[in-house]
């Protein structure tokens, strides 16, 4: 009986944790996560589009003290790509790459958010860029 109670506790956890529904930056786990995009040239270079209303991907992972590069496209009207944290707020054109460029610093789970208002969806429109 105990066993069973500590494996229904894991598997809750687990589950719980792997939610993709994400609603806090608490609800996040890193370790689940590989890392994001690819090395060119010594920087991180991870592809964003934008949608009505997400962003793909919609969980960013880079290493601390890394040079990342965002380029962004929207795939239907104008978005926004904000993480103000990092003091980006960058308008994204559809038809049109939008490059933003950053050292990750420090370790973190900061969020990002569509700036500009898309639609009715808009406020859920958000993800988040983690530092291990």
């Amino acid at each position: 009986m105990k066993k069973m109670f500590s494996l229904l506790i894991l598997l809750t956890a687990i589950l719980g944790c792997s939610n993709r529904d994400i609603v806090t930056k608490d609800e996040i786990c890193p370790m689940y996560y590989s890392l994001s995009g690819k090395i060119e040239n010594g920087v991180r270079v991870i592809d964003v589009k934008a949608y009505k209303f997400g962003f793909n991907p919609d969980i960013i992972v880079v290493n601390s003290g890394e040079k990342v590069r965002l380029r962004l496209t929207s795939l239907d009207v104008a978005h926004g790509f904000k993480l103000e944290e990092l003091g980006i707020n960058e308008r994204i054109e559809p038809g049109k790459e939008s490059v933003v460029e950053f050292y990750a610093t420090e370790a973190g789970t900061y969020e990002f958010k569509c700036s500009v208002f898309c639609g009715s969806g808009h406020l859920k429109m958000r993800g988040w860029l983690v530092v291990k």
